[in-house]
């Protein structure tokens, strides 16, 4: 299954390479496990904006028939990742992503994908947070 994260921020967000990171690793555990979704791409649209700006967009949820895909977006509180150092942006990243998974209909993704994505992002965020505090 191809993952893709791709953040939808304002200029301020300082998001950075941060989410590319956090997607090769994600798709390194994702690896790592047998899926039998017939779900060919998840792309997650993390949002991360600020109101100041841009007025609160509208949560994503959506199956893309014919390329087997599904799109997820949903908020990060704007002010809640700037105030966040590092290990505190990956909390908020991950627990974006999980609350993504967990709202695609389970039509589209089984129980069994469900979980070893969400265990994926879970060993993501461990991994990442482990670099931080051997830097």
């Amino acid at each position: 299954m191809l993952v893709k994260i791709v953040p939808k921020v304002t200029q301020n967000a300082r998001v950075g390479s941060f989410f590319v990171e956090f997607e090769r690793r994600l798709v390194e555990r994702l690896a790592l496990r047998t899926l039998s979704s017939t779900v060919s791409g998840i792309v997650f649209f993390p949002r991360i904006l600020d109101p100041g700006i841009i007025g609160a967009a509208p949560e994503l949820n959506s199956f893309k028939r014919s390329e087997r895909s599904i799109f997820v977006g949903k908020s990060i509180d704007f002010y809640k990742w700037g105030d966040s150092a590092e290990l505190g942006r990956i909390a908020l990243a991950a627990e974006n992503l999980r609350d993504s998974v967990a709202g695609v209909r389970s039509k589209q993704l089984g129980g069994a994908d469900r979980e070893a994505l969400t265990a994926a992002i879970n060993e993501t965020e461990q991994l990442l947070g482990r670099g931080l505090s051997q830097s």
